[in-house]
């Protein structure tokens, strides 16, 4: 667990009033019925920002996993699950590469996975001109990884099986998508992967490696393979601008399921 980021975070004072400096900015420039902010504090760390309440609809879940990056080798692997620990060595026997994203084509590759995993798992999706966008916005801070294989038994490694896309900072690294074809999982490629990732983080000089978020589910249990503790931050602030305010956001889950609809009635 690493505790504090940025510098300044630690300092309840300069937190502050840099957070009242950002919802200021957005109020006079921006505008619309509030603003939600998502700090990546720890739960309890106090904030004195007038008008701030814990969101109606959060964005990010608090309960989540973050990684310490400062720790070698040996002390990561001690704290996985010896699962974890047999599936990473197992996928790094098969013929795999793991490496960063690189072209156009290998990105659109990789979306097109992220399609079918969530036809599979049943999660909604924006067009690929959005994800595009991330990438194209937030350049080297968005880095994606994947597992390629070979699409002939002698040719290069150029078909991804397996991928994970990251918004990355100077210290914190947060798992943005990602997701896996049928032979990567037979081949278990996101075990390889998500190591590979973690080590490709650790050499840029990332410390915090955030896995987005920590629920009920088959993805949060390969999550919490890696670790054997669990981090829970602040959550969801929102600070309302607006009268429209309740409306907006008693209408936003509506809205957002008939988006989902219209896109999947295509």
């Amino acid at each position: 667990m690493v505790v504090g980021d940025a510098d300044g975070t630690s300092d309840d004072a300069t937190r502050s009033a840099v957070t009242r400096a950002v919802v200021g900015w957005c109020r006079e420039e921006v505008g619309g019925v509030g603003v939600t902010l998502e700090p990546d504090w720890d739960a309890g760390t106090p904030l004195d920002l007038p008008g701030s309440q814990p969101a109606v609809n959060p964005v990010l879940y608090p309960t989540t996993l973050i990684l310490d990056l400062r720790q070698d080798d040996d002390a990561l692997m001690g704290a996985m699950a010896k699962k974890t620990r047999q599936y990473i060595r197992k996928s790094q026997r098969e013929d795999l590469e793991y490496r960063a994203v690189t072209t156009a084509a290998e990105l659109d590759a990789c979306l097109a996975i992220y399609r079918r995993t969530a036809e599979r798992a049943g999660f909604g999706l924006h067009d690929d001109d959005y994800y595009r966008l991330v990438a194209t916005e937030l350049g080297d801070h968005s880095p994606v990884f994947a597992a390629f294989a070979r699409s002939a038994p002698d040719g290069p490694h150029e078909r991804p099986v397996a991928f994970v896309w990251f918004a990355a900072s100077a210290r914190t690294s947060f798992e943005l998508y990602g997701g896996m074809d049928d032979e990567g999982q037979r081949l278990r490629a996101n075990y390889g992967l998500k190591w590979h990732a973690i080590t490709a983080m650790r050499e840029r000089g990332v410390v915090r490696y955030d896995v987005n978020g920590l629920l009920n589910d088959g993805i949060s249990t390969f999550k919490r393979g890696f670790a054997g503790h669990e981090d829970e931050l602040v959550g969801s602030i929102d600070v309302p601008f607006s009268m429209w305010y309740s409306a907006w956001n008693k209408g936003l889950p509506t809205a957002k399921k008939v988006v989902r609809r219209l896109r999947g009635a295509r």
